[in-house]
């Protein structure tokens, strides 16, 4: 192969050519962490808006810019 020629270990090429059985589930994966990570983050800054402009707030918090 053409990695050989290049003085490229045989464990480079299986490092870097993963067969496609084991690609998808990988890529699977971290979509699916990626997915968790974005919906925590959205309930984290609802969280925090909710705190912040909700029943706790004070009357300036209430009418700031990030409330309305």
């Amino acid at each position: 192969m053409l990695w050989r020629h290049l003085s490229q270990s045989a464990s480079m090429e299986r490092l870097v050519w993963l067969p496609m059985n084991r690609t998808l589930p990988i890529i699977g994966v971290l979509l699916l962490i990626l997915g968790v990570m974005v919906a925590c983050t959205d309930l984290e800054v609802r969280f925090v808006r909710w705190f912040n402009c909700g029943p706790f707030s004070t009357p300036n918090e209430e009418t700031s810019e990030v409330c309305r």
